[in-house]
């Protein structure tokens, strides 16, 4: 059997979106949101649901898909980073993430945020412990849910996307895992609904942090047994 490609590399990694998958920020992002939007356009209600389904996006982008000003990017930005003391980290996806690394896979993060703001974060709940990468939304390549970013974190992370797996809590995660080539698990504790994640190519929906290791060790079962036949 001819062996794997070695464009990539032979590490099996696990690409994790930040904001509701391994951090609960939503209110902290609803408040931002709400505060830019007052300030620059004054007038109404902010599109809160309209906002919240393009999560994960970067949020210039989001902001061109809603119609909405570019103005409000500084204050949405000013508003996160005063609130970051009421995110909470999901303490027991921490603890998957730590299994699958345990388990000799590397692990990293594909997030819509800005590298200052994300920075800020793995710093505050010390995540860099778990991540060997970061691929996030003001980065040159197009963000979710195009695939750049995870193409991104395979090259740097030496990972074929075959033997990778894109866990997240929105259709835009499952959206860039699934045209990367990657596998793809779905979070119901995050934004996104069963059918949502299942529409957007979500190979498996999990409701619970349980329910992610025992898909991620099966994952990792099934990438192993084809790994050890391509060499």
């Amino acid at each position: 059997m001819p062996s794997r490609p070695a464009y990539y590399g032979s590490h099996r990694l696990v690409v994790f979106d930040l904001d509701g998958t391994l951090i609960d920020s939503k209110p902290v992002m609803v408040h931002a949101f709400r505060t830019a939007y007052a300030e620059v356009v004054g007038r109404g209600e902010a599109p809160v649901d309209s906002f919240l389904r393009l999560l994960g996006a970067p949020f210039p982008e989001i902001l061109a898909r809603l119609g909405l000003p570019h103005q409000m990017y500084e204050p949405f930005r000013a508003a996160s980073r005063a609130g970051i003391e009421h995110i909470r980290a999901h303490e027991d996806v921490l603890t998957v993430c730590e299994a699958v690394r345990d388990a000799g896979c590397r692990t990293a993060i594909y997030t819509g945020k800005d590298r200052e703001r994300t920075v800020e974060i793995l710093d505050r709940f010390g995540l860099w412990r778990l991540c060997d990468g970061i691929a996030v939304g003001d980065d040159p390549q197009a963000g979710k849910p195009a695939p750049d970013g995870v193409y991104q974190l395979c090259r740097t992370l030496a990972a074929d996307p075959v033997d990778t797996v894109v866990v997240g809590d929105s259709a835009l995660d499952m959206q860039a895992g699934r045209a990367a080539g990657a596998g793809t698990v779905g979070c119901l504790w995050g934004i996104g609904t069963e059918e949502e994640l299942r529409s957007a190519g979500a190979d498996v929906v999990v409701a619970d942090p349980l329910q992610l290791q025992t898909a991620l060790a099966r994952w990792r079962q099934r990438t192993g047994m084809v790994m050890v036949e391509a060499r």
